[in-house]
């Protein structure tokens, strides 16, 4: 018969390793990917001139620091798929239901 303090240090053992991997893998997904004025340069493929006047008409999301300037890689995304362009059929779509909706009107 096993020694039931090694069976609860096994087990106390397998506890701490579970909540170590638990804590890490928190702490890398609860950072963000911030990036500075030049790797969102090369993300999007804007010069850094581009970036900063978006910046300074308050048109991209950014943080600032003292004088440095960070970017949350999601929130750029986001940003990004906010400026989606309608395509021909989706404007198309709009303005009929706009001219059925108007009809009714009358």
């Amino acid at each position: 018969m096993e020694n039931p303090f090694e069976i609860i240090i096994e087990k106390l053992n397998r506890i701490e390793l579970l909540l170590s991997n638990l804590n890490s893998t928190t702490e890398q997904s609860s950072k963000s990917n911030l990036l500075n004025v030049s790797k969102l340069s090369e993300f999007l493929g804007l010069s850094r001139s581009t970036i900063y006047k978006l910046t300074m008409g308050r048109r991209i999301p950014y943080f600032k620091r003292g004088k440095f300037i960070y970017f949350d890689e999601e929130e750029i995304i986001e940003w990004i798929k906010l400026r989606r362009v309608k395509t021909i059929d989706e404007i198309e779509g709009e303005a009929l239901n706009y001219l059925i909706r108007s009809k009714k009107g009358f």
